[in-house]
C-alpha cells in the first residue's frame, strides 16, 4: 500500500520544518546551506513519519470499503 502524494508532501514539509527549527536540523542546514537537501538527509524520518500516519489512512480505507458495501 502506497502512501499518496497528500501524504508524502505532508511528510516532506514536517521534515522540512524539522530541519528549520531543531537545532541538529539547522546545523544540518548550516552546512550545505541548501533546505532540500538537509530534509533529504532526514528522509529517514520521512519513511517514519509517513509510516506514522499509515494507520490513519487504513482507517479511512476501511471506512470508505464499508461505506461502499
Amino acid at each position: 500500500m502506497n502512501p499518496s502524494n497528500h501524504e508524502v508532501h505532508r511528510a516532506v514539509s514536517a521534515c522540512r520544518r524539522r530541519v528549520r527549527r531543531t537545532r541538529a536540523g539547522r546545523r544540518m542546514l548550516g552546512r550545505t546551506g541548501d533546505l532540500e537537501q538537509a530534509a533529504n538527509r532526514d528522509s529517514n524520518t520521512l519513511a517514519s513519519e509517513i509510516d506514522r500516519r499509515a494507520p490513519t489512512r487504513a482507517r479511512f480505507e476501511v471506512r470508505e470499503e464499508a461505506d461502499a458495501a
